[in-house]
């Protein structure tokens, strides 16, 4: 996935109050956060850190590595990565970034969380949970006995979520 910087993804009202490229020292704020939630799991490999680069783990089984691409970090992970670590490393940045945009110094930021689609391109991962959420809330007023597996389905689009 992408957390891209750029305002491309939100909405233009929002976006004019927001700073919208890669600030300076948010790389690295990202990456010490990444090794202090990395401290919590038994396993995690010793990170591996370089300008522009670190390769890190959250206990024995979700191994990723951050990287910056002009306005952009990129998070990889391996091409046998589970959907449930996926998600779980989703979940966690998605944790992260909130924890960066309420401690940034006086400043808000313009930071998309983008997730891949199996179809191509990416879909802003917040607009895709309220979506799922909104769909989830109407579905129990609607049909209250269903099964909540059945509902959800907004986010099977994307790779992880399968």
């Amino acid at each position: 996935f992408v957390l891209d910087f750029s305002s491309e993804f939100l909405n233009p009202k929002e976006a004019r109050n927001l700073v919208c490229y890669l600030p300076f020292g948010l790389f690295e704020r990202l990456v010490c956060l990444c090794i202090t939630h990395s401290t919590v799991y038994n396993g995690s490999m010793i990170p591996e850190i370089e300008a522009n680069y670190a390769k890190l783990s959250f206990g024995v089984c979700v191994k990723f590595e951050i990287e910056v691409f002009n306005n952009t970090i990129q998070v990889l992970t391996k091409e046998g990565t589970s959907s449930k670590q996926a998600r779980f490393l989703v979940k966690t940045f998605s944790s992260i970034i909130g924890a960066i945009k309420k401690n940034w110094i006086g400043r808000k930021i313009a930071i998309s969380l983008l997730v891949p689609s199996k179809k191509g391109g990416y879909g802003e991962y917040y607009d895709l949970v309220n979506r799922r959420h909104r769909k989830t809330q109407r579905n129990k007023e609607v049909l209250p006995n269903l099964n909540r597996r059945s509902i959800i389905a907004s986010l099977s689009d994307y790779r992880f979520w399968l």
